[in-house]
C-alpha cells in the first residue's frame, strides 16, 4: 500500500504542476488548500496517508481557468466538469490524467472519466450573516445530495431537521438540470450580493464553518516548499488551517485514505 500511495503521489504532483505551469503562464491566482496546504505546513509535501490533491481559486480565475483548459491543457490530461463530462455532477472540476484509473466504489457506476485526478475548486464570496452563511453552505449541501441521489448515489439525507429534509425531498422531485441551474443561481447570488469580508469553498466537503474564511487570509499568496517544487498557499496559511482543522500540529489517530486502488 505505501509503494502504491507512492507512485499516486507521483502522478498527482504531475497533474498539480501541469496546473501551476497553466496558471503562471496565465498569471493566474491558486492556492494549496485543505490536505495539501497541510501537507505543505507540516510536512513539505504529501501528508504521507493523503491520497488527494485540493487546489482553490477565485471564481474569476477559475472559470477562466476551465476556459482555457482545451487549448492549454497537454494531450495527456483531461479537464473534467460538466461541460466537458456529462455524466460529471460535481460543482468543483478535476484534472485527470488520461490512461489511468482511480477505483472509487462510489463512482465507479457513472459513465465517467475516472483517471487519476486533482481537484480544483472556486472560491467565492460569502455573506457576513452567520445564519445566511450557513443556510447556503446547507443549500448547497442538499442540491449536491439531490444531485448525488439522481445520479443513482445511495446517498440520501440523514439529518434530523424536519424543514431541510422536506427541501431535500423536494430538491429529488426536481429534474437535474435545473437542480444545476439552481446551484448557479445560489453562487450567483452569493457573489453578487455578499460583502467582501468573508469568501468560502462552497464544494469543500468539510462545509460551515470550516471551509468559511475571513477574505484578507485569502487575498495574498506566497511560495511555500512542496515536494522539492515551490507553490502558491494563502500568505494568512495559519488562519486558513486553524480555521478547517483547529489544532493542526496534531496529528490525527484516524489516517483515513479514501482511494480503493488504481491503475497506470
Amino acid at each position: 500500500m505505501e509503494q502504491d500511495l507512492q507512485q499516486l503521489h507521483e502522478i498527482e504532483l504531475e497533474i498539480l504542476l501541469e496546473f501551476r505551469r497553466i496558471c503562471e503562464k496565465h498569471n493566474l491566482t491558486y492556492y494549496l488548500v485543505a490536505g495539501t496546504l497541510l501537507g505543505a505546513v507540516r510536512h513539505k509535501g504529501f501528508i504521507p496517508w493523503d491520497d488527494d490533491v485540493d487546489v482553490a481559486m477565485p471564481r474569476k480565475d477559475f472559470e477562466y481557468f476551465c476556459s482555457i483548459c482545451d487549448s492549454e491543457l497537454q494531450s495527456n490530461y483531461f479537464l473534467q466538469t460538466k461541460k466537458t463530462d456529462k455524466a460529471y455532477f460535481l460543482e468543483f472540476a478535476k484534472i485527470r490524467k488520461n490512461g489511468t484509473h482511480v477505483f472509487e466504489p462510489r463512482l465507479e457506476h457513472l459513465n465517467i472519466h475516472k483517471g487519476i485526478y486533482i481537484d480544483i475548486f472556486a472560491i467565492d464570496k460569502c455573506p457576513s450573516n452567520q445564519f445566511l452563511a450557513r443556510l447556503c453552505f446547507r443549500l448547497q449541501y442538499l442540491l449536491n445530495t439531490s444531485i448525488e441521489t439522481q445520479s443513482g448515489m445511495e446517498t440520501g439525507y440523514s439529518g434530523d431537521n424536519w424543514f431541510y429534509k422536506m427541501v431535500f425531498l423536494l430538491f429529488s422531485k426536481v429534474k437535474l438540470p435545473i437542480l444545476y441551474k439552481t446551484q448557479r443561481l445560489l453562487i450567483a447570488c452569493m457573489n453578487q450580493f455578499s460583502g467582501n469580508e468573508y469568501c468560502c469553498t462552497l464544494s469543500g466537503r468539510h462545509g460551515y464553518p470550516n471551509e468559511r474564511y475571513k477574505t484578507v487570509w485569502l487575498q495574498k499568496g506566497k511560495m511555500l516548499s512542496f515536494e522539492k517544487y515551490t507553490f502558491s498557499v494563502p500568505e494568512n496559511w495559519d488562519n486558513v488551517l486553524r480555521n478547517m482543522y483547529g489544532d493542526y500540529w496534531r496529528m490525527p489517530e484516524d489516517k483515513e485514505i479514501h482511494f480503493s486502488y488504481f491503475e497506470v
